[in-house]
């Protein structure tokens, strides 16, 4: 049984979602303060330590962690908690903290994203990419979304206000410039990394931002530096766990100030894919990897019928 230590509280965890580190931990390629995985998850205090004053035994949490959020009890910094909305089940509210902060920090802080603005989405249809979109739509933004035509409808679901299949990124650009016309995109929020770098330089508009925040598609690319120049363009590569707790605990503040009332009135809602018993985790993963799911996958420490959908 973990003890919380000054700063911190202990929860009893009722679900943590599933992100793709979680698969990249559990192939000795990615590394947690924890040995335990899960960097986000929704629970209950049962027990508070030394110096914090903002919450109290019984108060239900979405917490943010650098590891063991996969697991009935977690202790996380009471700085990286946000309030569990009364309307979100514990699925629904353990898909929160990982996928705000990510959305504040890269499309508000960063990114600059102003009403009105042009947003491009890659991997519109996973858990990340879904909520960007929703969270774009909420915003006031026009969003352009990359996925699969089998996905399409999903993601239109969501709030795209245009969906493009970008496995080929040959026509990425072209696609982007027909529908902006001729413009460009003003942010592209992007999970690829190399395989799509040129494309996505080709895609934004004057001053536009590129916003990296995956390499599924390779770490290693050559920039065109002289088109990024030519259009003043800002490329950003950014990652969550490895801030210090004080710039965590920063970006939490900004989502719960911009994101959170979005989704106290019901404007954004994490998508669940599938929901698996904890005990499951392993099948979890292979569902993860096969890319077949829309939205977030989702631990439950309860029991459940095994993959049960969630409605």
């Amino acid at each position: 049984m973990p003890i919380p230590g000054p700063g911190e509280v202990r929860l009893r965890v009722a679900a943590a979602a599933l992100n793709y580190s979680d698969l990249l931990l559990a192939r000795g390629r990615y590394t947690l303060a924890s040995p335990v995985a899960g960097i986000e998850a929704a629970g209950i205090i049962d027990a508070i330590g030394p110096d914090v004053t903002d919450w109290k035994v019984g108060d239900r949490v979405c917490a943010l962690s650098d590891g063991g959020a996969q697991a009935e009890w977690l202790c996380a910094r009471a700085d990286h908690l946000m309030p569990w909305p009364e309307r979100l089940g514990a699925a629904e509210a353990a898909c929160l903290p990982e996928a705000m902060a990510t959305i504040w920090s890269n499309l508000v802080d960063l990114g600059g994203m102003a009403r009105g603005q042009t947003l491009l989405v890659h991997g519109a249809s996973g858990g990340m990419g879904s909520f960007a979109v929703e969270a774009g739509h909420a915003m006031g933004l026009t969003v352009i979304a990359c996925s699969s035509p089998s996905k399409a409808e999903f993601v239109r679901s969501l709030g795209a206000d245009h969906v493009i299949d970008a496995r080929e990124p040959e026509t990425l650009a072209d696609d982007v410039l027909r529908l902006t016309a001729g413009r460009g995109t003003d942010l592209i929020l992007d999970v690829m990394g190399a395989s799509h770098l040129p494309a996505n330089v080709a895609a934004a508009a004057m001053d536009g931002r590129i916003v990296v925040i995956g390499l599924m598609g390779g770490p290693e690319a050559q920039a065109p530096l002289g088109k990024m120049m030519g259009k003043r363009l800002t490329l950003f590569t950014t990652s969550l766990r490895d801030r210090p707790v004080a710039a965590k605990a920063r970006i939490i503040a900004g989502a719960r100030q911009d994101l959170l009332p979005l989704v106290e009135t019901g404007a954004l809602t994490p998508r669940i894919a599938r929901r698996f018993p904890l005990a499951e985790v392993a099948e979890a993963h292979r569902f993860m990897e096969s890319r077949g799911h829309l939205g977030k996958i989702v631990l439950e420490t309860q029991t459940y019928p095994k993959g049960t959908p969630d409605t």
